[in-house]
């Protein structure tokens, strides 16, 4: 609901915007109040209504009402219909040849070309921002001209004078247009409010110390977490006093952001980035600080490495495991059957939850290399200081907090005919790609703190959600490391472009959960499989998964109805698949201006495969 409080002069203009929102389509989602006015007057702030989000005035009451209510002011755009009218009445109500209009910016704005209309009138503009020069102006003019048009101001200044004046009235057309202009403004807003609000949610609840300082090392803003490590009111004071060995001062002037730099901060041993932003112009320039603490980023380390550990590096899964007998199913695993056979790089490419390390596994599985070790590391899933040693290692000594003897890296762990898999590798950080790119070219590697070459014996796989040549040409990716990794490539279709295996998915995950916590419920009714099949599953197999572990939560019976499908689903109803997927496309669509081929990219598709979708979807 959207609550506009309307600011009327006079009567008149009550009863047109009544009929203007009536008329509106969305005047069940628009609460209006309408306030009369009086001239130089608004109302108090305690008189507004309390859900009013936005305020619609005109002429005078709208520059005052800017400067002294703390609400955003949308004003009345008078439309040439609505001057034409006041110009009319003037010459046929005082047969005036000389019409003089007076009033703001947006009363007079062009005012003068209306005498086109009327070539027998001379039309004359004189534009005022505020309302105490009315009555000195009416007075100079009242010489050239035979009437006057104007707001309400004008008019009872005029009328106080003894001097012809016509009120410039707002017509419907004007007030819907500012009807628009208000709900767009709120609605804007409110997404830019929900947008700030998620923005700053994330940086109170990261496990990292954000803060934004200037070129005089004034802190202009940090986070819960730095506040925390350094103690309130901070805000205004330098960060330069906080900081031990390392000298920001000397490394501001530096257009390059400095990263992983260990010293102290606030007393404690931490990882620091700092990175600058850049400047829009007539400002200090700014700059971001990140830092982590050490001990932090050790047991982080531990953790994962206890982790890896506890999982071991062999497979768990094989092509048998890889349900579906769909057409797109078995051409997918004919595809990764034939690449286990060869030894070189493969990228798997698919969208989040569709299984792209099951097929990772899998190819291991059917490979020479099936009796090594199959480690796996999600890229996304660490720091940029920690990923480098997890995939390389380190030696003792390489930085502070290195443990004592070092540690193998992933690649080494691998080595011996094993297989390393690279998930998410889109996110991987620039600096390390060129590192990566070497260690594939010459199967090498050199542990963090090392000189010593140590060969390697591994197969990469590598699998990503995101569009990597999309990436290389936004300079965030290195053309010649795709190129390396996409020596062989497999592309694992949607769940929605395989809805016929879900039935037979479903049941798979329906035994799993029925074993592993008990549960009743082992198959969908027939008559219920409907809602299930309809819906486009944007989180993929992963997302169905999850439904059939919610399924045996909500239903009591060997059998799931269609309500505890619905249940499960989380919706009363289930819309038709392609009007949900026709809506996606259309938001995305809009989204990138109707470029055909930045909403392919955007979902990994060729545009001739969304031109077919969109004409399936009835989009052309």
């Amino acid at each position: 609901m959207i609550g506009i409080t309307f600011f009327a002069p006079y009567l008149g203009l009550r009863s047109v915007i009544e009929k203007v929102l009536d008329e509106r389509p969305d005047r069940g989602s628009i609460e209006s109040h309408i306030l009369m006015t009086k001239t130089g007057e608004i109302p108090p702030e305690s008189e507004i209504p309390p859900s009013t989000d936005i305020i619609v005035a005109r002429g005078f009451t709208a520059q005052l009402a800017k400067g002294g209510l703390p609400f955003p002011i949308i004003e009345f755009k008078l439309s040439g219909f609505d001057v034409l009218s006041a110009v009319n009445k003037a010459r046929t109500r005082y047969n005036a040849k000389r019409i003089a209009i007076v009033g703001t910016y947006s009363m007079t704005y062009g005012a003068e070309s209306i005498g086109s209309v009327f070539p027998d009138i001379t039309i004359l503009s004189y534009t005022i921002e505020q309302p105490f020069f009315i009555s000195h102006l009416l007075q100079s003019i009242s010489e050239v001209s035979d009437v006057v048009l104007g707001g309400r101001a004008v008019y009872e200044a005029a009328g106080g004078m003894g001097f012809p004046c016509i009120l410039i009235e707002t017509g419907e057309e004007a007030v819907s247009l500012a009807v628009d202009e208000a709900v767009r403004s709120v609605e804007i807003y409110r997404a830019e409010r929900k947008r700030s609000d998620r923005i700053q949610t994330i940086l109170e609840y990261t496990t990292e110390g954000i803060i934004s300082i200037d070129s005089d090392m004034t802190i202009l803003m940090l986070n819960q977490y730095a506040e925390k490590m350094m103690g309130p009111g901070r805000i205004g004071r330098s960060i330069e006093a906080s900081i031990e060995g390392f000298s920001i001062r000397d490394a501001l002037p530096s257009p390059e952001p400095v990263l992983g730099e260990i010293c102290r901060l606030a007393g404690r041993e931490v990882s620091l980035n700092l990175i600058p932003v850049p400047s829009s112009g007539g400002g200090k320039d700014e700059y971001v600080v990140t830092f982590q603490p050490v001990d932090s980023i050790q047991r982080l380390e531990d953790k994962i490495r206890k982790s890896r550990n506890a999982k071991g590096f062999a497979v768990k899964y094989g092509f048998s495991d890889i349900i579906g007998s769909s057409a797109v199913m078995r051409e997918a695993k004919e595809t990764a059957e034939r690449l286990a056979l060869s030894d070189a790089c493969v990228l798997i490419e698919g969208e989040t939850g569709c299984g792209k390390e099951l097929f990772a596994q899998s190819i291991h599985g059917r490979s020479r290399r099936a009796k090594g070790p199959f480690v796996a590391i999600n890229c996304a899933a660490l720091p940029e200081s920690l990923l480098e040693s997890e995939l390389f290692g380190y030696v003792e000594g390489a930085f502070t907090g290195a443990r004592s003897g070092g540690k193998a890296g992933l690649f080494e762990l691998a080595h011996g005919g094993g297989t390393i898999f690279l998930d998410e590798i889109g996110e991987i950080p620039l600096a390390l790609q060129a590192r990566l790119l070497r260690v594939l070219q010459e199967k090498e590697i050199i542990r963090l703190g090392n000189d010593r070459i140590t060969p390697i014996d591994v197969r990469v796989i590598a699998a990503t959600n995101r569009n990597l040549g999309k990436l290389v040409a936004e300079g965030a990716f290195r053309s010649d490391l795709l190129y390396r990794l996409n020596v062989l490539s497999l592309s694992i279709p949607p769940l929605r472009q395989h809805a016929e295996d879900i039935p037979a998915l479903l049941s798979a995950f329906l035994r799993d959960e029925a074993e592993r916590s008990g549960g009743r419920v082992l198959a969908v009714a027939s008559d219920a499989l409907a809602p299930v099949l309809s819906y486009s599953w944007p989180g993929n197999v992963r997302e169905l998964r999850n439904f059939a572990e919610r399924l045996t939560v909500f239903c009591d019976s060997s059998a799931a109805s269609r309500s505890d499908v619905l249940r499960a689903l989380g919706q009363r109803c289930a819309p038709p698949a392609a009007s949900d997927e026709a809506g996606r496309l259309r938001e995305m669509l809009q989204r990138h201006g109707g470029s055909r081929k930045e909403t392919a990219a955007e979902l990994g598709i060729d545009a001739s495969t969304l031109y077919r979708r969109m004409k399936k979807l009835g989009l052309l």
